[in-house]
């Protein structure tokens, strides 16, 4: 199977020039724990947390399929460091919060950043806002408990965006409702509150209508030693370069080193060493392996199986050779994967077809405006195609 197929879209939108709002009370520039100044332009944040985000990648090996193939096309943290501050800042979730800084619905508090790019390198626990206490607030609103909101960063302190219809589907306007005790019921970790460090939404018997709230603060753990959520109040977390894993015969957790190449391992989730990815063994009956992954980077470079051609360069594999797909202007074809944003130039963003296709491959054309006519989230600027088919002015009940 191509690495390619476990790839997904995420749009292309406009860079955005914006100005600080700190929202410190104190005078001069803000500071942080540690009494160092703070840039206060949120552009800026999101370019650390990039690099923090690369830095977590590589150290704390975690065992989700998707991001053990992003690691392998990119190849290097040098590379990762390159590309994820463009993907970050145009983001439509990323974007639209801009937005509401530069409007001041929302507020950046820089000097709670030192905290947040510490918690997002911890190994054993996501790098979503949602999950970890220290980034909640980073970004927050003015709307009191009861109000109407569109997004958790317009709620005040330690609450969240929750739909009125009270399930899943977002009704929005939703309201600004507090966040849950560990042991209430949940749909996501962002409905949780917490003071440990982890917040999580977790099934209580694999069902997702009984999940509960978890409140986690996280221990590190060493190799051969038992990992995950062991109380309910302790992440045990593998330390950096090692992986939890799930031994298939008993279901145990516990610490691993990656797993070398042609070794067997279990699901495409499990680790292997670098570049080299967990896939079907050649030998039909043989199961999975550790395989190693060759991207290839050159047009003409030859391409196919375990030598995928390099995405972010928006080169695709056509009859055995790496060809690039367009050139980024309006109008030109483009990829539609995982970062496919890369493929155009400026303001454009990689749209999929009027007609959908099994070529995997859209247009850089303009993002559509509030109102306009959508088929899909992704042609829309703010990241939210109505059910009547139009473009949202906003995100429905969206986190980050």
């Amino acid at each position: 199977m191509s690495v390619a197929t476990y790839l997904v879209v995420i749009p292309a939108i406009a860079a955005l020039s914006i100005g600080c709002h700190s929202g410190a009370s104190s005078p001069g520039s803000p500071v942080d724990d540690a009494g160092n100044v703070v840039d206060t332009d949120p552009r800026a944040f999101w370019k650390r947390l990039a690099n923090a985000t690369c830095d977590k990648l590589w150290s704390c090996p975690f065992p989700d399929d998707d991001q053990l193939r992003l690691k392998v096309l990119m190849g290097t943290p040098e590379r990762c460091a390159q590309l994820e501050p463009k993907i970050f800042l145009e983001d439509a979730w990323v974007r639209t919060l801009l937005e509401a800084v530069i409007q001041g619905t929302i507020h950046y508090w820089p000097e709670r950043e030192s905290a947040c790019l510490d918690a997002i390198g911890v190994c054993g626990v996501g790098a979503q806002f949602a999950d970890l206490q220290a980034c909640r607030e980073v970004f927050d609103g003015n709307v009191q408990t009861g109000g109407s909101c569109s997004r958790d960063e317009e709620c005040e302190g330690e609450a969240f965006c929750g739909s009125v219809a009270g399930g899943f589907d977002p009704v929005c306007p939703g309201q600004c409702m507090p966040r849950r005790a560990p042991g209430e019921s949940c749909h996501d970790a962002a409905q949780c509150a917490s003071t440990r460090g982890a917040a999580r939404c977790e099934s209580t018997d694999g069902g997702i209508v009984s999940a509960v709230c978890h409140d986690y603060g996280v221990e590190y753990v060493e190799v051969g030693q038992p990992c995950g959520s062991v109380d309910p109040e302790t992440l045990k977390a593998c330390g950096p370069g090692l992986w939890c894993r799930t031994d298939p015969q008993t279901m145990v957790k516990s610490c691993s080193e990656a797993i070398a190449v042609n070794q067997p391992c279990g699901t495409d989730n499990e680790v292997c060493v670098e570049r080299a990815l967990c896939l079907p063994s050649s030998q039909p009956g043989d199961g999975n392996a550790c395989q190693q992954v060759s991207v290839r980077n050159g047009v003409g470079d030859a391409c196919g199986g375990l030598n995928p051609c390099d995405l972010f360069g928006s080169l695709a594999c056509v009859a055995g050779a790496c060809q690039l797909i367009g050139d980024g202007t309006e109008g030109s074809a483009c990829l539609l994967g995982f970062y496919a944003s890369l493929g155009c130039r400026g303001d454009l963003a990689c749209l999929p077809p009027a007609v959908a296709n099994a070529t995997g491959r859209g247009q850089c054309g303009q993002l559509v405006s509030a109102g306009g006519a959508c088929t899909t989230s992704l042609a829309c600027a703010s990241g939210q195609c109505n059910v009547d088919s139009t473009c949202a002015a906003t995100q429905c009940l969206s986190h980050l």
